[in-house]
């Protein structure tokens, strides 16, 4: 699917597997989740940075696959294609793990350099972003670029979900806000 070829009908049924992945894929997101924590903290914001326990990356990264989860059935379900749901999930899950291995390997590759390591995630965010567009066509029968906007909407609306439960509930979220320099004088 990573190549435009195999769409997430293909994919076998199979919960072994696909336990095996989500679990592998957690463990992978949350490694890239800390690196991509200390990238920001070098480029943009070094004294507001907020370092995470393993384990509460964890629970974000497994909040964060909830929330994604539950906006793609729903669109699944405003479609009328809720039967498609278990391998469309397995197919964006599967191919999101790819894309973070890639990712964990880029940034040690380039781990002296954060802007090859920007580069490199972008190149790889774009792949990803386009990719996901294409499994979501497949399963909705629509065409890879409103896809690709869907996979946009349901990012977007996930990342609102996160910051709002950040903000309710006292969690440190993905992004660092500065401070006023009052409050910090």
């Amino acid at each position: 699917m990573c190549l435009f070829r195999n769409g997430p009908s293909q994919l076998p049924h199979n919960n072994v597997l696909i336990g095996i992945t989500i679990a592998i894929y957690l463990i992978v997101n949350t490694a890239l989740s800390r690196n991509a924590r200390s990238l920001a903290q070098m480029l943009f914001q070094p004294e507001t940075y907020v370092q995470m326990s393993f384990m509460s990356e964890f629970g974000t990264s497994l909040f964060a696959l909830i929330v994604f989860a539950v906006l793609v059935y729903t669109l699944l379900r405003l479609f009328n294609r809720q039967e498609r749901a278990y391998k469309t999930l397995f197919a964006l899950i599967g191919t999101s793990l790819v894309f973070a291995a890639l990712m964990l390997i880029g940034s040690a590759i380039s781990s002296s350099s954060p802007l090859i390591w920007a580069f490199t995630f972008l190149a790889l965010g774009i792949w990803s972003l386009l990719v996901s567009g294409y499994i979501l066509g497949q399963a909705l029968n629509l065409s890879t670029f409103i896809g690709v906007l869907f996979t946009i909407f349901i990012g977007v609306l996930q990342t609102i979900v996160m910051a709002l439960v950040a903000l309710i509930f006292g969690m440190p979220g993905g992004v660092a806000v500065p401070a006023p320099a009052s409050l910090t004088t």
